[in-house]
């Protein structure tokens, strides 16, 4: 393609020069043709000039017969004057006559004493009439003598301005024939570089258009192949992403058996050390439950739908929960937590679950690359802007400049050592970001290696004033036990039937078990006093089972249970007909709060 392109720039400077060429030609005629016209037009102008002379002679001279003629029959005076003044006008055209041409100067002179004669003719003929010889007078002007001079006088002046005129004509006409034949070559010459123009030019448009079509041809299949590639990388992507949905989901069920199991054994009898196993349990089954929220975030990351959950809550009673947390986690790993936080303003509306997330990926780093020494926390908040800003600073291994250059790319670990030694995906520092962008906040990141990292954030929290709305903890209430109640519970999974059977049972709610939403169906009967569902099933859904509990008895309160934990999941279950939805793994506490939320619907007396 290169070898075409530099033909058609060749053609196309070859047409630049012809171009040149005919320009410098147009530029150097131009003077040349307004000077030829100028020269033309002052011949012209000469020629006229002579041509009006000529008849002013010769009127002139008529005016001076006709005017001495009529003195000598009339004696009026106002005929001598008129004879005076045109002799002297004949004078002044006589001088320009002989200032215009040579052969007109001749002339005149030649003719001198013919006009001398003719003037003592005329000048006797005056001074006869004046001393009475009328008859005399005008004998002498009429005779032949003058008559014969006055034709001499008439025919060489005329001859003069006639050979004049000839040879000024002749003159003209002849630098006409040189002016023609000249730009009559220039003209064929401009025609000729102008035929050669337009044949490179077509030549060049003919090159182009072929090169172009191919260069189009060749455009078309490399973009038909892109866009191919395309499809499959997009192919490709949803693919992994639902994968990615699919494991998190598939994860949640046997995570589930396992955390609900241990907040159920956490509330039997049981010696300190055994409920120091059964805490380590419930975090190592909370961290998998972090991991696994983070392939969810992940996914919804990819899909450009990573979404806030905004409500009113405690900024302060957030970061205590998260101090508490963290402080018990570095002093098992020997380390001191300075945590400080200063706010103006507690009371915010934001999304509290991620700001946790967010905090807890930040310091789960800190405490993870901190072998020894301390992480500390500072918390501030601006009155005015209502940006609230956080530095995590660490005495850690640190990062050089390469590994913070990469430490936003999803799935990128510090070094290839890092997953095996320190654990980890790769997705908490870009779900971080992604987060921070969403609250209108920025991340940034200092650090050096063997001396530790500080990372400051810096996002928007508005104010909210109104403290009845404020969010309060599950774990912070008391709920009243739920004794008499009967509840259906759908679920396919075995462990997850225990699980939920079970902490059914904590609360005094007995529970019939089912294994699909058709199940449900065939069991419902008056007695049931909410129903819980899973969405995935066998035979039939959660959602097609809510919608036809739903139509007999719609007032019937019914829970989702289910791994799908997407915001557009929950919404939509609850726009079918859902009271309400826990998440897989279930939180007891959570579990607890749902149940007593429907509970209310329910027609029957609750109590213990």
């Amino acid at each position: 393609m290169s070898k075409q392109l530099g033909e058609i720039r060749k053609l196309r400077t070859k047409l630049l020069l012809i171009l040149v060429v005919l320009l410098l030609a147009i530029v150097y005629l131009l003077p040349s043709l307004f000077q030829s016209l100028a020269a033309r037009d002052s011949q012209n102008q000469h020629l006229q000039a002579i041509q009006t002379i000529s008849k002013d002679i010769i009127y002139y001279d008529e005016v001076l017969t006709m005017s001495a003629r009529m003195f000598t029959y009339t004696q009026a005076p106002t005929w001598e004057t008129r004879y005076q003044t045109n002799a002297a006008r004949l004078d002044e055209a006589l001088a320009s006559a002989q200032k215009l041409d040579p052969e007109i100067n001749e002339a005149i002179t030649a003719t001198a004493k013919v006009n001398q004669a003719l003037i003592e003719i005329e000048s006797e003929a005056f001074e006869q009439a004046k001393l009475g010889h009328t008859q005399y007078a005008q004998s002498i002007l009429i005779n032949a003598t003058y008559e014969d001079l006055k034709a001499q006088y008439a025919q060489g002046v005329f001859n003069a301005m006639k050979h004049a005129i000839k040879v000024e004509e002749s003159a003209i006409s002849k630098e006409n024939e040189e002016k023609i034949r000249s730009y009559t070559f220039l003209l064929a010459m401009l025609l000729l570089f102008l035929l050669i123009f337009i044949v490179f030019f077509y030549r060049h448009n003919k090159t182009t258009d072929y090169y172009i079509g191919e260069l189009l041809a060749s455009l078309e299949k490399t973009i038909h192949q892109l866009q191919e590639k395309t499809e499959h990388l997009t192919q490709a992507n949803h693919a992994k992403s639902q994968l990615l949905a699919n494991m998190s989901h598939e994860f949640r069920t046997p995570i589930n058996g396992i955390y609900g199991s241990l907040q159920l054994l956490r509330q039997q009898p049981a010696t300190k050390e055994d409920l120091d196993l059964i805490d380590t349990s419930i975090q190592c089954s909370e961290l998998l439950v972090s991991l696994v929220n983070d392939i969810l975030d992940f996914t919804h990351l990819e899909a450009g739908k990573l979404e806030l959950d905004i409500k009113p809550f405690d900024l302060n009673k957030t970061l205590k929960t998260v101090e508490h947390i963290f402080r018990e986690e570095c002093r098992q790993n020997g380390l001191m937590l300075e945590f400080d936080a200063q706010l103006n303003d507690r009371q915010r509306k934001g999304d509290e679950i991620r700001i946790k997330q967010i905090l807890f990926n930040l310091l789960n780093n800190a405490v993870k690359f901190t072998p020894e020494g301390r992480v500390s926390v500072r918390v501030s908040d601006n009155a005015e802007n209502e940006m609230v800003n956080i530095t995590i600073a660490d005495t850690g291994i640190g990062m050089s400049e390469a590994t913070m250059q990469k430490m936003f790319e999803r799935f990128e670990q510090a070094d290839a050592s890092t997953t095996r030694s320190k654990g980890g995906t790769g997705l908490g520092m870009p779900i971080v970001k992604a987060l921070l962008e969403e609250m209108s906040g920025t991340i940034d990141v200092k650090s050096q290696e063997g001396v530790g990292t500080q990372i400051d954030l810096h996002f928007l929290l508005p104010k909210h004033m109104q403290t009845d709305e404020l969010n309060v903890q599950p774990n912070e209430v008391t709920f009243a036990p739920l004794t008499g109640l009967t509840a259906l519970v759908a679920e396919d999974n075995t462990i997850n039937q225990i699980v939920i059977s079970k902490m059914l049972q904590k609360v005094g709610i007995d529970a019939t078990l089912v294994a699909n939403g058709q199940e449900a169906i065939n069991k419902l009967t008056a007695e049931v006093d909410l129903v819980l569902l899973d969405i995935q099933m066998p035979i039939m859904d959660g959602t097609e089972a809510c919608k036809a509990i739903k139509a007999p008895r719609p007032s019937l309160p019914i829970i989702a249970v289910t791994a799908n934990v997407f915001e557009s999941d929950i919404m939509h279950y609850k726009a079918i007909g859902f009271d309400a939805v826990v998440s897989k793994p279930i939180s007891q506490d959570a579990f607890v709060a749902a149940l007593h939320s429907v509970s209310v619907q329910i027609d029957k007396s609750v109590g213990s």
